[in-house]
């Protein structure tokens, strides 16, 4: 039995192996160029997502000692939608900033039977989408309302990231554009 399980892994080893140096050995067609705004650099259009934001949300989390600041997605049915997958920001219906902290004055007894601080998610500010290019902002705390336009031809920033692709190892570029938004009066 053992002679057969160390065959059966001999074999899948070997064939993963053959199968790594066939994708290496592949000839690739000539990388089209993307262009691009100034803020972001050039990249392989074939292996290129780009995602379009508004200048308010941060797709990167922010973590300050037991805080985390994160913006979240939600469409309009208010289901929290995942960020990459935001290929139309209209399907968006509001962009919520939430605040994760912990509370030592509440515990719960973890697995282990230990008492551990309590972790709490609250909404600090939040983004509702009104038409096309309008956005309504509120101060969870305060209720002071904002009032936004988009300008989609204007990118103030852009973030990109290269990641492996896990399954053919080739580069896989990922660019988030941010827009402009302008603060207004409320019409």
């Amino acid at each position: 039995m053992r002679k057969f399980v160390f065959l059966t892994i001999g074999v899948l080893v070997v064939f993963g192996a053959l199968h790594l140096l066939a994708q290496t050995e592949k000839k690739k067609p000539a990388a089209k160029k993307l262009v691009q705004s100034k803020a972001a650099p050039a990249v392989n259009a074939d292996s290129a997502t780009i995602f379009l934001f508004p200048e308010f949300y941060s797709y990167w989390p922010v973590d300050k000692n037991d805080t985390l600041l994160k913006y979240e997605c939600f469409d309009q049915n208010e289901t929290l939608t995942d960020a990459d997958t935001l290929y139309n920001m209209n399907n968006i219906r509001s962009i919520v900033l939430m605040k994760t902290y912990t509370d030592y004055t509440r515990t719960f007894v973890d697995k282990q039977g230990k008492p551990q601080p309590m972790p709490v998610t609250s909404p600090v500010y939040r983004y509702d989408r009104n038409g096309i290019d309008k956005w309504t902002g509120k101060n969870v705390a305060t209720h002071e309302e904002s009032f936004f336009k988009e300008h989609r031809d204007q990118m103030v920033r852009a973030d990109t990231t290269t990641d492996p692709d896990p399954i053919t190892g080739n580069a896989r570029t990922t660019i988030r554009k941010y827009y402009k938004v302008e603060q207004v009066n409320p019409e």
